[in-house]
């Protein structure tokens, strides 16, 4: 990107405006530093260690008063392990457990399936983590991440979410950005280079069927924007996209 000073400018005006917007939702380049490759890597290989799935960091103190755990286990057939936080805002704490109480009903309606086919569950493993960021004081992303093992490979699948801790209500790029399409845009042109970059296809990213109203699939942080792309053979590719690079979009 070219830097003259009317875009220095407007980058100014923007994190100015961020800091007036998100002191109602809290991002205002404040709060907990972006999440590493290392980290990533550290939460995906605990998923595939017994007991390992409740990873928290940390565990309160970030808008989370505590965290629920549901542990179930038949040896050697299938292993439940899920680990999630409570908010105290019943809007966010509904919007956590809806997928954990989706996907407990999934899984068993799987076991019955194969049990039913003549292919019973063998050391098979559903794990869900979660981890935090606080982008400022009034706001706070979580991020799931879900093990899944039924044979073959094991594969870890990641949802994001940002939640204004005073509403309750989940934040889209709308509510971000002033003009959502040029962020959605950025954001998949940023996602397209560093699927290219890092030798991957860039034929596919979580933004390219984007409507107005969906979930962001990203999470905030001092330094802008960061989110989580999918690659073949259970690659992570995580992704950042700094505030500054988001300029154009404008906030809300």
């Amino acid at each position: 990107m070219k830097m003259h000073l009317l875009t220095v400018s407007k980058m100014f005006a923007f994190t100015l405006a961020l800091a007036g917007l998100l002191a109602g939702t809290g991002w205002a380049g404040e709060g907990t530093p972006p999440i590493t490759k290392t980290y990533l890597d550290k939460l995906d290989r605990s998923n595939y260690k017994e007991g390992t799935s409740n990873f928290r960091t940390p565990p309160t103190g970030m808008g989370i008063k505590s965290f629920k755990r549901i542990r179930r286990e038949e040896k050697g057939k299938y292993n439940i392990d899920i680990c999630y936080p409570v908010t105290g805002n019943p809007a966010i704490d509904a919007a956590i457990k809806a997928p954990v109480q989706r996907e407990l009903k999934e899984f068993q309606e799987y076991l019955a399936e194969a049990k039913h086919s003549g292919y019973p569950a063998q050391d098979w493993l559903v794990k869900k983590t979660y981890f935090l960021t606080r982008p400022g004081k009034n706001a706070v992303s979580i991020v799931a991440g879900k093990g899944w093992y039924a044979g073959g490979l094991f594969d870890t699948y990641y949802d994001m979410s940002t939640f204004d801790l005073r509403t309750g209500k989940k934040l889209t790029f709308a509510d971000m950005f002033r003009n959502e399409k040029k962020a959605v845009q950025i954001l998949r042109e940023q996602s397209r280079a560093a699927l290219r970059r890092n030798g991957q296809a860039d034929d596919y990213t979580p933004f390219d069927n984007y409507k107005h109203g969906d979930d962001a699939q990203v999470f905030l942080n001092s330094q802008g924007l960061q989110t989580i792309l999918p690659c073949p053979a259970g690659v992570k590719l995580l992704v950042t996209v700094p505030i500054r690079v988001l300029a154009p979009a404008g906030p809300n």
